[in-house]
């Protein structure tokens, strides 16, 4: 069965060839903007453009060949795309499982979510789907992009860059604002999938997927709630991915009100939030509190490995700031040993007198550029050591003067990213208007930086397998 999922959704989201049924040349419309964006963002396969009009009224749409049916097409199709309107989707599938297509992206809404009509409608074409052994992504939704395979069937967001992150998302606002987001953050995707209604295919059947995709090693996953009986098959495909690959698991609905909210956003009831926590946690997901937690704990796992353990080292240009990081990680069930007093001694052999040698580090503010420097290089040459600790933070300080930026900046760069051997983040507190650059450098070396030390702790909190929930 699994073997049957996995095969069904290359076919999605690796095509050969592509059919945009509600194809326009008017990008304001949604079947323009899909096939705009397709064309822009390089898909290599065939395009087929689908519009009633084409062949009376015109042969070409954003001058590709266009057809008035599917069933006019001579070649394969491999997936459809659906922008239009939902009265006509069952007949438009109708064509699709004649013509052999095997898999549909139905960005239409108009169905179990507003109300008893459109929940039968829903109905319909899930039975015309399984008359023809199509499989459904939506109705409902934004779409799905794969920027490994220059694949953007949605009709907002464009492909920026290429990523290991696959984001699955119920809402496709909530996806198409993160995509935004991440640009910032400079996170970087390989497959966003918006989900909608779910009629057909689920998280269950994504997550079995994207176990085997060999562009991903991060999932984040935003829920509203799960159909009834959909629960066993989410938790064993969570269970078999997450053996393999993190997943970090947003659920939306906590509140009563937010409950009421989701039903009416695509259908789905929210239900009980501590049972999905303790569910997803029982079975190897991350559930994080926030979308600032969300984007946050992607990051950090995108770039660094977890490892079981909760000791944490601190180093710190700021005294202030260490003690806030310390606090979060007590607060939060990390530790922050002290280090023994042979360690002590050779900490103070680097740093003035008037630093902290016992953890968290204060190597002070003192000093021109090479001496920050190195007091960071060699301080993180000593306690980079998994029999003290299990992960490091390393905390900067300021914004200028940039020449003692961009030093302690080279310290992180050639210093501590080509050596550490734990788990590594940063928190740089500072302005990313002055030091920006500096910071993405510091990323694009492979250690997520944070603006504040407690959300740097956090994510850690989530990198650290030993703390309990």
């Amino acid at each position: 069965m699994n073997e049957d999922v996995i095969e069904t959704l290359k076919r999605i989201f690796y095509p050969r060839s592509v059919a945009v049924i509600g194809a326009s040349s008017d990008p304001n419309k949604i079947g323009g903007m899909i096939l705009n964006n397709l064309i822009k963002d390089g898909y290599k396969g065939t395009i087929y453009p689908i519009n009633i009009r084409c062949g009376r009224d015109f042969s070409e749409i954003s001058g590709v060949k266009c057809y008035s049916s599917v069933k006019e097409v001579q070649g394969e199709i491999d997936v459809a795309v659906l922008a239009i309107p939902a009265k006509y989707v069952p007949q438009a599938l109708v064509e699709c499982g004649e013509k052999g297509v095997k898999g549909a992206i139905i960005i239409s809404s108009g169905f179990a979510e507003t109300g008893e009509e459109g929940a039968k409608l829903q109905k319909e074409i899930l039975q015309i789907a399984k008359k023809f052994g199509i499989r459904i992504i939506g109705p409902n939704c934004m779409g799905i992009v794969n920027a490994h395979a220059n694949l953007n069937l949605w009709f907002g967001l464009r492909i920026f860059r290429r990523g290991n992150i696959a984001l699955i998302s119920q809402s496709g606002a909530i996806a198409d604002g993160f995509y935004s987001w991440a640009i910032d953050e400079n996170l970087a995707f390989s497959i966003v999938v918006s989900l909608g209604n779910r009629a057909d295919i689920d998280e269950g059947d994504l997550l079995t997927f994207l176990k085997e995709d060999p562009y991903t090693n991060v999932i984040g996953l935003y829920i509203e709630g799960l159909p009834a009986g959909m629960g066993k098959k989410f938790l064993r495909a969570l269970r078999e991915v997450t053996t393999v690959k993190p997943v970090v698991v947003l659920k939306a609905g906590r509140s009563s009100s937010g409950a009421r909210v989701s039903l009416s956003h695509t259908g789905s009831l929210a239900g009980m939030y501590e049972v999905y926590k303790a569910a997803i946690n029982q079975y190897g997901g991350i559930v994080v509190e926030s979308s600032e937690e969300f984007m946050d704990v992607l990051k950090a796992l995108s770039l660094i490995k977890r490892k079981k353990g909760k000791r944490l080292a601190i180093i710190s240009n700021s005294g202030g700031l260490a003690i806030l990081a310390s606090d979060e990680a007590e607060k939060i069930g990390l530790s922050v040993p002290e280090f023994p007093i042979e360690v002590q001694k050779k900490i103070l052999g680097i740093i003035p007198p008037f630093g902290n040698p016992k953890n968290p580090v204060d190597i002070t503010a003192q000093g021109g550029p090479e001496d920050q420097k190195n007091m960071y290089c060699k301080v993180f040459d000593i306690i980079n050591d998994e029999t003290l600790v299990d992960a490091v933070l390393v905390i900067v300080e300021g914004s200028y003067p940039y020449d003692l930026m961009n030093a302690i900046k080279d310290a992180i760069c050639h210093c501590i990213a080509p050596k550490k051997k734990l788990p590594t983040v940063v928190a740089w507190v500072g302005s990313k208007r002055l030091v920006g650059d500096l910071i993405n450098e510091v990323e694009e070396r492979g250690l997520p930086v944070y603006p504040s030390p407690e959300r740097a702790v956090r994510v850690l909190k989530h990198v650290l397998t030993g703390v309990k929930e």
